[in-house]
């Protein structure tokens, strides 16, 4: 995997707090799918991950894109 600068990484924000509250605020478990990044993946500068997104094998993700899962 190559990445650009400040590429983030985002998901893990709600596990910061107790579990009735992130039940409360996360009814699907949004948050807690992985993200997968295959081989052979480039990823451009400023590039936001969200929880549940798979980057297959050789795709190429612009500049200042944000890639959310899609269920």
């Amino acid at each position: 995997m190559v990445t650009g600068n400040h590429m983030s990484i985002v998901g893990l924000n709600l596990k910061q707090i107790n579990d009735k509250v992130k039940d409360e605020q996360d009814i699907y478990h949004e948050m807690d799918k992985d993200i997968v990044v295959e081989e052979d993946v480039w990823i451009g500068n400023h590039v936001i991950l969200l929880s549940g997104v798979v980057i297959g094998r050789g795709s190429e993700v612009g500049a200042g894109s944000v890639v959310r899962g899609t269920g």
